[in-house]
């Protein structure tokens, strides 16, 4: 779970270095994909979005899985 809280850490921060380096890319419906350990296990996924609603930053971590799990996630209402 190290490397989710860095992966956090980068998102809020807006690292673009990190966030290139581990595929981070939009999905649909707000929902951005990034991946977590790319050296040893590209398929682990980290997926998320921002509230644009509130004025504040609140980051809401929707998931942890693979790209199996991908179908399930695009279906969260947005």
């Amino acid at each position: 779970m190290d490397k989710v809280e860095v992966c956090v850490t980068k998102i809020i921060e807006n690292d673009q270095t990190f966030l290139h380096k581990h595929k981070d890319h939009a999905l649909s419906k707000g929902i951005r994909e990034l991946h977590i350990d790319r050296q040893y296990n590209d398929n682990w996924l980290l997926y998320y979005r921002f509230n644009k609603i509130t004025q504040e930053l609140e980051l809401e971590l929707i998931d942890l899985g693979n790209h199996d799990n991908l179908t399930r996630i695009i279906k969260i209402k947005g």
